[in-house]
C-alpha cells in the first residue's frame, strides 16, 4: 500500500529558532514552499537547505537555490551530492543528514525539516537523533 502526505507537515507556529531543511528528488516540494514562506518573514533567524542528489544533474532547482544564496545573508544551500559508480570521488557525504551533522555543531536551538521518500528519510532521522539533535526537533514527511 501506498503512503501520502497527512497534511500534519507544515512549519511551527512559533518559530523562534533557526532552521534546517533536509531532502531530496520529491521531498523538494514542501521544503522549498516552507523554506520560501519562512524567509519571507525575515525573521533574522539563518535557514539551511541541504539538499541530496545522486548527481549534480539531480540538484533540483540549483541555480534558484545558488541565487537566493548569494542574495540572502540568512539562507545556506549546500547541495550534498553522493559519489557515483562514474565518479566516486564526487561529494564527501552520503546524504543530507550526514552534511548538516558535519557543518552545524549546534544540537539545540534548531529546527530540523525532513522530507522525501521514506528510504532516505528514515536514515536521514535515524543519524540526526544519534548525533544529538532532539527529535521534537524535527519534523519528517516520508512517503512512498
Amino acid at each position: 500500500p501506498l503512503e501520502g502526505p497527512m497534511g500534519h507537515f507544515g512549519l511551527a507556529e512559533t518559530e523562534s529558532k533557526g532552521q534546517a531543511f533536509l531532502g531530496s528528488r520529491a521531498g523538494l516540494a514542501p521544503l522549498r514552499s516552507m523554506l520560501l514562506s519562512s524567509l519571507a518573514l525575515r525573521t533574522g533567524k539563518h535557514h539551511w537547505l541541504f539538499l541530496g542528489a545522486v548527481g549534480t544533474d539531480d540538484l533540483l532547482l540549483d541555480a534558484e537555490w545558488r541565487a537566493l544564496d548569494a542574495a540572502d545573508e540568512h539562507f545556506h544551500y549546500l547541495p550534498v551530492v553522493r559519489p557515483t559508480k562514474d565518479n566516486p570521488f564526487v561529494g564527501k557525504n552520503q546524504d543530507p543528514a550526514d552534511a548538516l551533522i558535519q557543518k552545524i555543531a549546534q544540537r539545540s536551538g534548531l529546527r530540523l525539516y525532513a522530507a522525501g521518500f521514506s528510504a532516505d528519510v528514515v536514515p536521514m532521522q535515524k543519524k540526526l537523533v544519534e548525533a544529538g539533535f532532539s527529535i521534537d526537533d524535527l519534523k519528517v514527511e516520508k512517503f512512498g
